[in-house]
This record gives structure tokens, sequence and C-alpha cells, in this order.
């Protein structure tokens, strides 16, 4: 039994515009789940009493329970109460966990330090992506635990040795925190070197980029095409896969196909897979329209195409997700 106004407004307000479209099965299929999150939006707005807005959808849900509520997320999108993508909601949620990790230390005898290491971090010239700052702090508490030392200025060369032979992917994590030690204290700690690894052939590369072009040039159903080009760039371009999915259409040049703006920098696209961008651009952005930005769009208006979504249209063509892992 819902409480407020809002709420009861809310599941009114939802159920008929559900109803009134092509999505009345879906909507059925799923009604006790979205009576749920409703039932969680009349709790949280009866605690607050204050009016239903991103604020509160963001306090109430976490990030991946906002990408569960489906329908309910794009009515709430249509109707102006969430307009946060997913980026941001991955940089909110980012900035929670680093609070976290800063009031998880409170009490250890090093806190102090890992606050200066913190302030070091925000007074940097350039700023830094709140996840980056998440990765150092994490690799500091780290070491600092690890070491089992009172303060900083006890650490020593072999609790960092002992450290990245137990946790390798800390590696990079941990450079600037020892870079802070050595500025703030003098002190002399270091990442050891990195054995050397055979250069690898470029071939496995090329295969892999071939596997995929070939995929997308035997015109596989949509979702998938957007997926197999998505990782070809990726690959081409050697950039994250998050930032290609991150596209906006007026990130490309459409034109020609062979231009894209990767964090506010052009970058050149190979002749061969010019066709492959062109194809992306939507009608709607063909004709005119700019209701959806994103050249890969999600499951909601909100949202660009999620990296597990990538994954799975891979799997069920068989392409591994990761190339080092491609063959003849």
């Amino acid at each position: 039994m819902l409480v407020t106004q809002q709420a009861k407004q809310l599941y009114a307000d939802f159920t008929q515009w559900g109803n009134s479209s092509q999505r009345a099965s879906k909507l059925a299929a799923h009604a006790s789940r979205y009576l749920q999150f409703i039932t969680r939006i009349d709790i949280a707005l009866q605690q607050a009493s204050v009016p239903l807005d991103q604020a509160v959808l963001l306090e109430t849900f976490t990030t991946q329970e906002l990408r569960q509520m489906g329908l309910l997320m794009q009515f709430l999108v249509e109707q102006g109460a969430f307009l946060q993508d997913a980026a941001a909601r991955r940089q909110n949620s980012d900035e929670a966990l680093v609070q976290s990790k800063l009031k998880g230390a409170t009490g250890k005898p090093w806190a102090a330090d890992l606050q200066a290491f913190d302030t070091a971090l925000a007074q940097r010239q350039k700023p830094l992506n709140v996840r980056s700052r998440k990765s150092y702090l994490s690799a500091a508490i780290a070491l600092l635990t690890a070491a089992k030392v009172g303060r900083a200025t006890q650490l020593k060369q072999e609790a960092v040795d002992a450290l990245l032979r137990s946790k390798p992917g800390l590696r990079a994590s941990l450079t600037p925190y020892l870079s802070h030690l050595a500025s703030r204290h003098g002190m002399r700690l270091k990442v050891p070197g990195k054995r050397t690894a055979p250069r690898q052939s470029l071939l496995p590369q090329a295969r892999y980029a071939r596997l995929l072009m070939d995929a997308i040039a035997g015109k596989p159903p949509r979702s998938t095409e957007l997926s197999l080009t998505a990782t070809l760039l990726a690959h081409l371009l050697n950039v994250p896969l998050t930032q290609i999915l991150q596209l906006r259409h007026q990130d490309v040049d459409w034109a020609t196909g062979l231009q894209m703006r990767l964090k506010d920098r052009w970058m050149e696209v190979p002749q061969e897979v010019g066709a492959f961008v062109r194809a992306l651009q939507s009608p709607e952005h063909l004709g005119g329209s700019d209701f959806n930005p994103w050249v890969f769009p999600g499951r909601l208006i909100s949202d660009c195409l999620s990296t597990s979504a990538v994954s799975y249209h891979l799997r069920k063509y068989e392409i591994p997700t990761n190339r080092k892992q491609a063959r003849h």
C-alpha cells in the first residue's frame, strides 16, 4: 500500500503510460518488480518529505538498481525526473566509494597520512578524475595495511616489493603514492622494475580486426552490429571500450566516417572502416532529430550501450572479448 501522494501518482501515471503504448505486455510481465521499486521510492519520500527528483533516486538506489528499473527508468527520464546519464552515475558512485575509503581509515594510525595524500591529489595542477583518485587511494591503503606500520614514514622498500608480488595489478596505481612520499618526506621507495616481455607479433591484432570486420560485413542484427563496431573501434584506436560507447552523434564526422572526438581530441579512423562508422548514424539523427544523442544507445534514453551488453553479443558470435584470445 503506497502512502505518499507522489508515489500513488507515479504508479498511476506509469501504469497509464505503459498500457497506452506498445509496452503493455512488458509492464504486465514485470509489474511486481516495478511496484517494489515504487514502494521504495514511497518510503524514501516519507522519510525525506521532498519532491521526487533525481537526488532522491540517486540516494535510494544503486547504479545497478537504476539500470534494472527498465521501463520505469525510461518513464522517469521522459518525465524529466531523471536527467543524469550513466557516465555521471558512475562518477557519483566512485565519489561515494572514495568517501567510504577515507571514512574507513578513520582511527587508523596512518589516517592523517592518507588524508594528506588525498589532499595532494585534489591540489594537482591537472584535475584528476574520480576513478583514478579511487584507485590511487586504494593502492595507498593496501600498502599501509599490508606493511602494518603506524605512520607512512615507517614504510620500507621490502613492504612495497612484497605487496606487488602478491598484487602486481597495483603497480600503476601505487606509483603516485610513492611519488607523494618522496615529495613530502624525501623517501626513496620505488616500484620495482618490470620484466620485459618479448615483443608480440602484430599479426594476432590484425587477425582480430579482420574477424570483427568480417562479422560486421555479414549484416548481423543492429544491436550486434553496434557491439561489434564499438569493439573494432576500441581495438583500432587503442582506447578503452567505454570511451567508444560514450560517443555522441556530435563527436563523429559523418560525412567521411574517418574522424571522431574522444575526450576533446579528434582521432583519425582507418580508411577501411569508414563505411562501418557511417553506418552507425541513427535514422533519427540523419533526419535532423537529436532526441537520443548516443551513437551506441543503451536500453534507456539516458544511457549508452553497456560493456556487459557488448560482451554478450560478442559471445553470441563466438568472438573473444580480448584480442589476445583470438586465433587463426
